[in-house]
């Protein structure tokens, strides 16, 4: 609701959270303005055009061509009830207009409204004839018609015979009615179809005329190629004995051609051009040139992020305005505006004083293109911003015995109020917000929570440590919000926590798991080492040469040169004595050590039991054996 205060000249009262609050703010237009309004230059009844703005006490002005329209005999203006009134008419009065709407705060605009002349022409005095041959399609154009303005308010009505009153059955068009029955059947055949303009939300006609006899039925295909049933869509709608299709409440998706067909033989089509003036972008998530109210010192944002339909050139980028004037000498200073025009920042914002404007005020944004322009406006109110005037201190200690006040106090715009809200997070990141009623033992709000009192007397250890935590204090009212944190810590050392049973067990299974892997990997390690030990020979010749001794030479030496190597191929050892040169039998497989002397130095010996090639003296000392 609206109050007027004396010497306040803008008050406007808000409800939040259940008191009043009185913000400064320039006017703002409610008003619906249509974008062209026809005058007939010798009218007899005054035309008035009403703009019509809030907030507070507000002055009019109308502009026409930018330039402050004045009272005169022609057209009036009305400063205080913001309407203008055409009593007469010149052709100097025609033109574009616009309203002003001004307080101490700033000045709000209408958009652009055309004026333009009314008018209807005459057709010219001589008859025009037109010969038509019976039975056949006869087309009387309407030739030499004559200027109809506004068109939207002009139709056409064709007459037969002399006078007036004779009114033709078909508005605009005349078709055979096919009642002679003297005739020869027809075929239909096409005749006209009109292709149709028309802006979103709007209603489209589309035209479509045949010849024939009888009179053709006509039915209407959609882009789509579907035929259009009218019976069950509010959608389309069909007149002039279905020769006018009808598209309401237009999207961009009924753009394209429809078809319209004669008794399932002639078709013709009629597209359909969907087309608007530049419009917000819906799926632009930014508030678009919406009131803004924010506090002194920082940034206030307006989006304007305009675009045209599918298939047509973008508008232009938007022209920023305050308060009716172009902001562009101030940019850089005042304002940024982004590299696309489509979002204009105020910068660091002042509230107005004495000696300056301040940023407080109307902001426009004004984008077109070949179909027409659109203009928004939005408000911005600057407000004094959030001030901490007692805060408490950053950190507390405190121990089993402590009480202590946690105090906060803040001042704001005058005819804003401030809420204090007081939240806590313990050491496992719990948040509870604090309230009269949350624990009343260990926390105390005073009745404008802007005092919290901490009591940890009488509390046990468990409880005590419930206090320890980091606490918070939001101050704020709805246009903005301040944030002050303390943090409340102890000394005394926390009850030691056991770890929970499934800990436990989880902990446990896993080391019995790494345990029973490095028992598998030993295991498969000694079975592959043993395998490997058993596919291997042993190199008996490369360790007698490595001791200095020749095997091959001594083998011949002792007579075994006959015999062949058990490593030589082609070679058996099949029923070969195994007699020595003396003419001596071995009687057996066993030998005994006995034979090669009595002291036996074992450093003779390989660790395998091989001999490394000097051996003890026989019996016989005549011979020397070797033995692998």
């Amino acid at each position: 609701m609206l109050l007027e205060l004396i010497q306040t000249p803008l008050c406007l009262f808000e409800t939040f959270d259940y008191f009043e609050i009185v913000i400064n703010r320039p006017p703002s237009l409610h008003q619906t303005f249509e974008p062209s309004y026809y005058i007939q230059r010798d009218h007899s009844t005054p035309i008035t055009i009403h703009c019509k703005a809030q907030n507070g006490n507000i002055t009019y002005q109308w502009r026409k061509d930018d330039v402050a329209v004045r009272n005169s005999r022609q057209v009036a203006v009305d400063s205080k009830l913001g309407t203008i009134v055409f009593t007469r008419i010149d052709m100097s009065d025609y033109g574009t207009y616009q309203c002003f709407a001004s307080n101490q705060y700033g000045t709000a605009l209408s958009p652009p409204i055309e004026v333009h002349e009314a008018r209807l022409g005459s057709f010219p005095a001589d008859p025009v004839s037109q010969e038509c041959t019976k039975f056949q399609h006869c087309l009387i154009q309407c030739r030499n018609r004559p200027v109809c303005e506004p068109e939207s308010q002009c139709r056409v009505e064709w007459k037969k015979g002399p006078g007036t009153d004779n009114n033709v059955r078909v508005s605009e068009r005349v078709a055979v009615d096919g009642k002679d029955s003297s005739q020869s059947r027809i075929e239909p055949l096409g005749v006209y179809s009109e292709n149709t303009k028309a802006f979103l939300g709007q209603t489209a006609e589309l035209q479509c005329i045949f010849s024939g006899s009888p009179i053709p039925t006509i039915q209407w295909k959609t882009p789509e190629l579907e035929f259009i049933d009218i019976s069950n869509t509010k959608k389309y709608e069909l007149a002039d004995f279905g020769r006018k299709l009808l598209v309401k409440n237009l999207t961009i998706n009924d753009e394209g051609s429809y078809t319209c067909i004669a008794n399932n033989k002639v078709q013709q089509q009629a597209f359909l051009n969907v087309t608007s003036p530049p419009f917000i972008n819906p799926l632009n998530k930014n508030p678009q040139m919406a009131d803004t109210y924010i506090s002194a010192g920082k940034n206030a944002v307006f989006y304007c992020d305009t675009v045209s339909v599918q298939g047509e050139k973008p508008p232009s980028p938007p022209i920023w305005k305050k308060n009716g004037k172009d902001i562009g000498a101030n940019r850089g200073v005042e304002y940024s505006v982004s590299a696309d025009m489509r979002e204009l920042t105020v910068l660091d914002t002042e509230k107005p004083s004495s000696s300056r404007a301040g940023s407080t005020g109307s902001y426009q944004c004004v984008s077109s293109n070949s179909e027409g322009m659109i203009f928004k406006d939005a408000f911005l109110a600057v407000l004094d911003p959030i001030k901490i005037l007692i805060r408490p201190e950053n950190s507390y200690l405190i121990d089993r015995e402590s009480v202590i006040s946690l105090a906060v106090d803040a001042s704001t715009d005058p005819a804003l109020s401030l809420q204090y809200r007081w939240r806590f997070r313990n050491s496992n990141n719990q948040t509870t917000v604090l309230t009269s009623n949350t624990n009343p033992r260990a926390w105390t709000l005073s009745d404008s929570n802007r005092n919290l009192t901490i009591n940890a007397q009488g509390l046990n250890k468990d409880e005590f440590f419930q206090l320890i935590g980091r606490y918070f204090v939001e101050i704020y009212h709805q246009y903005d919000a301040e944030f002050v944190h303390i943090d409340v810590v102890t000394d005394i050392p926390a009850i030691p926590q056991e770890p929970p049973a499934e800990a436990n067990l989880w902990f446990l299974g896993i080391i019995f798991g790494v345990i029973l892997l490095i028992i598998v990997i030993i295991l498969i390690c000694c079975v592959l080492y043993r395998n490997a030990c058993k596919s291997g020979t042993y190199p008996v010749d490369e360790k007698e040469v490595a001791a200095g001794h020749d095997p091959e030479k001594e083998l011949a030496d002792s007579g075994f040169h006959d015999l062949s190597r058990a490593d030589e191929d082609g070679h058996k050892m099949d029923n070969i004595s195994l007699s020595d040169d003396f003419g001596k039998q071995i009687e057996s497989d066993e030998d005994s050590m006995g034979e090669y002397g009595g002291d036996l130095d074992i450093s003779k010996f390989n660790e395998d039991g091989s001999f490394i090639g000097i051996y003890a003296d026989k019996v016989t000392n005549n011979s020397k054996q070797s033995t692998v």
